[in-house]
């Protein structure tokens, strides 16, 4: 049974303006739902509502989310790309347009991605100022710098090399047009599937099932 439940119309009137604009449901069958990321990324409370239909989506659901947006907020991206990554429903990516910045991270969040032929993506690290006073500036900056390096990373595993990586960290902007970044989603298939043989050629004997002949 569809656990989704559809805003009703008198909800989405009460809704602020800029709200309604933050993410756009376009359509919901039976047990898939679609919608569209095609704003600027807004901070976490502008999802609540899809956050909460990714919560509660199961395993029978399907949601596909078309992107074309330039980014926006980390925090707003980081909440929808854990509901995506956490979800039990499959997910599926559309490019249809732009993927930069939080969209990258977005789309390279969902289980499975489409590329349209126009699709476009820039991935970059994250840019903020930081305000107080000297010590307390410092240790946020260490703390958050650590921390959304390992989300970057997190993301683009297999889709950015270590060194690719550490350029983007340094402040190289990365683009792809549609054809290099099917390219780039094939090699990442590649890498999981070789971590995930390294992993069941690395089992200990005990772990490995017994059989007695008799």
């Amino acid at each position: 049974m569809n656990k989704i439940k559809s805003l009703a119309s008198q909800d989405i009137a009460e809704l602020p303006q800029e709200e309604k604009q933050s993410w756009l449901e376009i359509s919901q069958t039976g047990s898939e739902i679609s919608f569209r990321l095609n704003k600027e990324i807004k901070s976490p409370e502008y999802y609540s509502d899809l956050l909460d239909r990714l919560e509660l989506a199961s395993e029978n659901d399907t949601i596909k989310v078309y992107i074309d947006t330039i980014g926006g907020d980390l925090d707003g991206c980081i909440a929808i790309c854990d509901g995506l990554l956490n979800t039990k429903a499959d997910v599926i990516g559309i490019i249809t347009n732009r993927a930069y910045s939080a969209g990258a991270f977005i789309a390279l969040s969902c289980e499975n991605l489409e590329v349209r032929p126009y699709a476009r993506m820039m991935a970059h690290s994250y840019s903020g100022i930081y305000g107080g006073k000297d010590h307390k500036i410092e240790l946020d900056y260490g703390f958050n710098k650590d921390y959304i390096h390992n989300f970057l990373s997190s993301c683009c595993q297999g889709f950015l090399s270590e060194e690719e990586l550490e350029e983007m960290f340094a402040g190289k902007d990365w683009w792809f047009n549609a054809e290099e970044i099917a390219e780039r989603l094939n090699n990442r298939n590649e890498y999981f599937n070789s971590l995930m043989e390294e992993d069941n050629s690395n089992l200990d004997e005990d772990e490995l099932p017994t059989v007695d002949l008799h």
